[in-house]
């Protein structure tokens, strides 16, 4: 696996065409250097993602939207924003359930308001997660880290976030006066 972002770039001078591409370094950098190719404005970062394969993401991302490409050898797409940034969350999401699955055993990520933990053996790890740290920061933890080190701060997060909740629900109830 390679970590990286995927990326997607827009240009003033290419309207409704976007390009979709992966780096390991910064995604500013690949857009300046981009710039540099010979293209009249410089690029725009539209949207960039974390990704703990940004390979198989962009290769999925490019599968995807196949129909669309400008140029079979190039990387330029005529699609819209948003439609590729629903598809990358969507993609991380899956990266996410993959390593939450092979480090946390027994744990799902249901797409509702309400966790179901089936293994009904232990609190909810990913659930305490999901509230606590945005999908890049949970995935970049779970490649680093072997599931059993990782509940300790877990927990210590999970204590956190019931304090912010009950802070909350008292500053509403308070002002609700």
């Amino acid at each position: 696996m390679s970590k990286g972002y995927v990326y997607v770039l827009r240009n003033p001078s290419m309207p409704g065409i976007l390009k979709i591409g992966r780096t390991e370094r910064s995604v500013a950098q690949r857009a300046n250097e981009l710039w540099q190719t010979g293209v009249p404005t410089p690029f725009q970062v539209a949207y960039e993602v974390f990704s703990p394969n940004c390979v198989e993401m962009e290769l999925r991302a490019h599968e995807k939207f196949h129909d669309q490409r400008v140029n079979a050898s190039r990387e330029f797409f005529r699609v819209e924003v948003s439609e590729v940034m629903q598809h990358l969350d969507n993609d991380l999401r899956w990266q996410v359930e993959c390593l939450v699955g092979e480090f946390i055993p027994d744990q799902t990520i249901v797409d509702t308001d309400y966790f179901v933990d089936i293994s009904a053996l232990r609190p909810s790890v990913y659930e305490v997660m999901r509230d606590a740290f945005h999908p890049s920061e949970v995935v970049d933890v779970l490649y680093h880290v072997e599931g059993a080190d990782i509940l300790p701060a877990v927990e210590r997060q999970a204590e956190a976030a019931r304090k912010r909740q009950q802070e909350a629900k008292s500053l509403r109830i308070v002002g609700a006066s």
